[in-house]
């Protein structure tokens, strides 16, 4: 039973993510959704850092990865993918 309830406990914690996608006005406008990215876009330059819009650490994905961070995989995920979150436009 214990390994059931781990179990759903982790595929949860996969289907949930703290950083979410953001729709962002600029000033020309435009709306645009930018999605979260982490340390492996970051390393890939997959191109999912927009330099238009400013970003903040997801403090709640930091946090559940370290409470986490036996599980190997939430980690990875949470931090690969989802560090940064978008706040808004960059003003210049």
């Amino acid at each position: 039973m214990k390994k059931l309830f781990a179990l759903l406990m982790l595929i949860a914690f996969l289907a949930a993510s703290c950083a979410q996608p953001k729709s962002i006005v600029f000033k020309d406008g435009t709306v645009q959704t930018v999605p979260p990215y982490g340390i492996i876009n970051e390393l890939l330059k997959d191109g999912k850092k927009n330099e238009k819009v400013l970003y903040q650490l997801s403090v709640k994905d930091i946090t559940l990865s370290v409470i986490l961070s036996a599980t190997i995989i939430v980690p990875i995920i949470l931090l690969g993918y989802n560090l940064w979150e978008p706040i808004g436009p960059i003003d210049k």
